[in-house]
């Protein structure tokens, strides 16, 4: 028998972004299925989402032992900031926003080239200025105006593509940080998306192009789990449940769901958590803030972790 996991059937239940989906619509189902015989529904759907919750989310709220010594402590804030919307307020909220948190480093997705700034040199220089991280990455694929960016309190000592699928927004690169003479590796990612609503120049989606979407975020997870990382974060775009999410989570720490909070969205839209930040499981995470104050359509994501 096939496993269920290598089934032709998959992407179709990975589409929005995955398993959320399926969970909400298998309650919704239940709920209109009892309600046409005229019974109860809440033995099965209770049921039905108590099973499915102990499912995705086993193992959550359990954080790591650690000796009793000193570390350093650093603050990671990462956010989709959906290139602005094109928008100079948006980049001005988003600003004062991070500034009020105050972290050491800085991972940004769908950055880019917001309105009538002339090259991206300029618009990462603009930002590193007005959030006082004098360190900084920003370096889209050529021709590309968007795609991650990192700003930091802390040297950068190497910086490597992992890979860029020439998508304006979809890559992911490493990192090495200088923390006070410890080094420090940390993946920036923003994986390969599906418009639901069809392309730019009208084209519909097919399910031909669905397959093929969902087939290089899945050759995209491989080649980065083959990276060593001290801390990965980004937009995954897909789920708790998603093999995407499960290939990455075998390997380092979900800091959101080890605190207890991996039912609550990251998306401010769409009840779905897209984006991550995940440790070594030795790291120890400090504190971590869901922010839901940037004027963009995904949240921020906070955490301090002793390295």
């Amino acid at each position: 028998m096939v496993p269920f996991t290598h089934s032709a059937f998959l992407p179709y239940f990975q589409i929005l972004p995955s398993f959320d989906l399926v969970f909400w619509m298998g309650a919704l189902g239940l709920l209109l299925a009892t309600s046409l015989r005229k019974r109860s529904p809440v033995l099965p759907v209770f049921t039905f989402l108590l099973a499915t919750a102990l499912l995705v989310w086993r193992g959550y709220g359990s954080l790591p032992d650690f000796e009793d010594k000193p570390h350093e402590k650093v603050t990671v804030l990462c956010l989709n900031v959906g290139q602005f919307n094109n928008d100079t307020a948006a980049v001005n909220g988003t600003i004062e926003e991070i500034n009020l948190h105050h972290p050491d480093i800085l991972c940004l997705q769908e950055f880019g080239l917001y309105y009538k700034w002339p090259d991206v040199a300029s618009v990462a220089k603009d930002f590193s200025e007005r959030t006082g991280l004098a360190y900084y990455d920003f370096t889209p694929y050529p021709g590309n105006i968007f795609g991650t960016a990192v700003f930091s309190r802390y040297p950068i000592l190497s910086s490597d593509t992992i890979f860029n699928m020439l998508s304006a927004t979809n890559e992911a690169k490493s990192y090495v940080f200088d923390v006070h003479g410890q080094e420090l590796r940390l993946t920036n990612m923003h994986l390969q998306s599906y418009n639901l609503m069809g392309s730019k120049n009208g084209a519909s989606n097919s399910g031909d192009d669905l397959v093929e979407t969902l087939s290089r975020r899945r050759s995209q997870v491989k080649i980065l789990v083959q990276h060593k990382a001290d801390i990965v974060v980004g937009d995954l775009n897909a789920s708790v449940g998603s093999i995407y999410y499960e290939t990455i989570a075998n390997k380092w720490r979900d800091v959101q769901r080890a605190y207890g909070m991996g039912l609550l969205p990251t998306h401010a839209y769409v009840p779905t958590r897209l984006d991550y930040i995940f440790t070594r499981k030795r790291m120890r995470p400090v504190a971590f803030e869901r922010l839901t104050d940037f004027p963009s359509d995904h949240y921020g994501l906070l955490a301090t972790l002793a390295i």
